[in-house]
């Protein structure tokens, strides 16, 4: 439970970006040394101007996957704010020792940043739009009273 009881605190996707068939498709295999870039945003601007950015830098466009969040979720940074948080599930290392070696290293090989900024301009994402559920039902799974 979240400490606000009249918030809901749910484990689950805003879209489909972190789905390793995704990322596959897109750029077949991202990783083995190359920059991959992840952007979680609900501005369309500030991904526009990152992603500008980030091209002119090199980064190939294909390694930048952008999770757009909708306009039904609450952004912000005060108590009224839906908190979000990314999973970024796929990656596997070759051996167990690269992945101890990645481990050991994770300050140089991921790097989070926030952006804010009072002058930029705010053009949010549509409310996002879920294709219907093709799994398995989850009856099964409700709360027994």
């Amino acid at each position: 439970m979240a400490p606000d009881t009249s918030r809901y605190e749910i484990f689950g996707s805003v879209g489909n970006d972190v789905n390793d068939i995704i990322v596959k498709n897109q750029y077949r295999s991202p990783w083995d040394g190359r920059i991959v870039m992840y952007l979680t945003t609900a501005n369309q601007d500030v991904a526009d101007d990152v992603i500008t950015k980030a091209r002119a830098s090199g980064i190939n466009p294909k390694s930048i996957s952008v999770e757009p969040v909708g306009a039904n979720v609450q952004i912000g940074n005060g108590s009224t704010a839906d908190d979000l948080v990314t999973l970024i599930r796929y990656a596997l290392p070759r051996n167990s020792s690269a992945g101890t070696e990645w481990l050991n290293h994770t300050d140089k090989n991921v790097v989070v940043y926030k952006i804010t900024s009072p002058t930029a301009s705010v053009v949010q994402y549509p409310t996002n739009q879920y294709t219907s559920r093709t799994a398995n039902s989850e009856v099964q799974l409700q709360q027994m009273s």
